[in-house]
């Protein structure tokens, strides 16, 4: 309950409460734009749920259902819900043959998203913003026994800053005496990246890169490299689920170190570790068959 009412309370964040008002605009504004009768008008029978309204919004709704379903934080989906929300609001602007009511809707919203700016990430506060000056003494400290995953990212790499509230979803639920959260900006402090192998390019696979460390040691990364070669990189797709797998979160801090230990005394000695939720590959039509052989 209490971690409900956490929730509930970060929610009212100017971000989130201008947005849902943004996104069920529609119900002020079919009384008031010109020509909206067209779009909600009853019995018409011209469209295929009846009315373009209902059209609108049962598509908008099934392809929203699809989205919420690989969501892996509280802050994706709520974006996901308020991008679909805008987005049906303005094809029912669109639809009411009254162009400059969409032009509008969408100067309002570009200034919506120029002057609220994000909100701070649900578990943030469990999370330390670490610099070249403070990452030894935090993860390299080889007397602390404390489990400590440490996120890599980048501040101009949007895949990395879409997965910064899935890291901070799991430093909410899981940060305690024994395991302790952290986060570098690598574009500010490219020596730690150097320092643990991680490429900063463009089409960089390894952006983020996440490090567990116990007793100053890494003890696992991901993503992390082939072991057949040592130099490619395992394509992830980070899921809450995998991060909870591969990093021992989904059980007691003793255990984890437990398993960690006996993981490094048999490094080595067996098969690689499976990746966390691998991409899938989709199956594409227009690709040439190969010849059998």
């Amino acid at each position: 309950m209490d971690g409900l009412k956490a929730k509930a309370t970060h929610l009212l964040q100017k971000y989130y409460i201008f947005n849902a008002l943004a996104s069920i605009s529609w119900l002020y504004l079919r009384d008031v734009v010109p020509g909206a009768e067209l779009v909600c008008v009853p019995g018409s029978g011209a469209y295929l749920f009846e009315t373009k309204e209902r059209e609108v919004y049962m598509l908008v709704g099934l392809a929203l259902l699809g989205k919420l379903r690989r969501a892996n934080s509280l802050h994706e989906g709520c974006t996901k819900l308020f991008w679909y929300g805008k987005l049906a609001v303005g094809m029912c602007l669109l639809h009411c043959e009254f162009i400059p009511a969409f032009a509008i809707a969408c100067a309002a919203g570009a200034l919506l998203h120029v002057l609220v700016p994000p909100p701070l990430f649900f578990g943030s506060e469990n999370v330390v913003d670490l610099d070249d000056a403070t990452f030894p003494p935090f993860a390299l400290n080889k007397e602390d026994g404390t489990l400590k995953l440490v996120q890599l990212t980048c501040s101009w790499h949007d895949g990395a800053e879409a997965l910064v509230p899935l890291f901070c979803g799991l430093a909410a639920d899981y940060a305690g005496p024994k395991r302790a959260f952290a986060s570098v900006d690598v574009a500010r402090h490219p020596d730690i990246a150097t320092r643990f192998n991680v490429d900063l390019g463009v089409r960089s696979q390894q952006l983020p890169t996440y490090l567990l460390f116990r007793n100053g040691e890494l003890q696992r990364r991901l993503p992390y490299f082939d072991r057949s070669d040592g130099t490619t990189v395992v394509r992830t797709r980070f899921t809450r689920a995998s991060m909870e797998s591969f990093f021992l979160l989904d059980v007691p801090a003793a255990e984890a170190a437990r398993r960690l230990k006996v993981i490094s005394s048999n490094k080595g000695k067996g098969p690689a570790p499976a990746p966390a939720a691998p991409l899938r590959a989709w199956w594409n039509p227009f690709r040439r068959r190969q010849k059998q052989a």
